[in-house]
């Protein structure tokens, strides 16, 4: 016969006992009963995940799959601050659609500060991602002056370099602001000019004259040149 356990209680100054309700199972209860069980599961929860990350399986190209990319900064540290400096310029199209690349010679730093070879590289690895379609330079010759022209050798060297790879869909070379000294340069290398890249160089005297082939709001002229 179970124990009368009662309970006793004041209410606003009255005595009240009650009995004390009988629980009709016990706390164990509430675990598992079946400790085996429990030790197979767990058994194989260890077995899949051993408390390392190296259980988790990821996908090696999860950045892929978001649709994102690493960065690419081997520009940067390939070829030093050149690509800061703006000589060379990606300007939108023509009306034709063509790319328009712009070259500033007042954007050459000190000849004796950087290396000339690195700009060549620099200057190639640009036409590199638009020669295999029709695309026009715009050489802006205003500011070059003795502390920072080019050596005869380097444009030797540079149209050497533009093998029928870049001058096949080059259709127009403009020379902005031409001077006797391009004039000069040109009739020295003349011997290595082809008569056919010749026909494609365009002497500009003026911006308002460039507006007549392409339109110069795309492009990122140098505050010296426009001023």
């Amino acid at each position: 016969m179970a124990a009368n356990n009662k309970k006793t209680f004041n209410v606003n100054g009255t005595t009240i006992e009650l009995d004390e309700p009988q629980l009709q199972f016990d706390d164990d209860e509430l675990l598992y009963e079946d400790s085996d069980a429990v030790g197979e599961g767990d058994a194989e929860f260890d077995a899949e995940f051993d408390g390392s990350l190296s259980a988790v399986q990821f996908d090696e190209d999860f950045e892929g799959e978001l649709g994102l990319s690493e960065p690419d900064f081997s520009i940067l540290t390939k070829y030093g601050d050149i690509p800061k400096l703006g000589i060379v310029d990606v300007s939108g199209d023509d009306s034709f659609g063509r790319k328009v690349i712009s070259i500033s010679a007042c954007r050459l730093p000190s000849n004796k500060s950087y290396d000339h070879q690195l700009l060549l590289q620099y200057l190639l690895h640009v036409l590199d991602q638009y020669v295999q379609n029709d695309y026009v330079l715009v050489y802006f010759h205003y500011g070059l002056n003795s502390d920072n022209k080019l050596p005869l050798s380097w444009l030797v060297q540079a149209y050497k370099c533009f093998d029928r790879k870049y001058k096949k869909n080059l259709k127009a070379l403009y020379i902005v602001h031409p001077t006797n000294f391009i004039k000069i340069m040109y009739s020295c290398m003349k011997v290595f000019i082809s008569y056919k890249f010749g026909k494609k160089m365009v002497y500009v005297q003026s911006l308002d004259e460039l507006k007549e082939f392409l339109d110069i709001s795309q492009i990122n002229i140098a505050s010296a040149i426009l001023k």
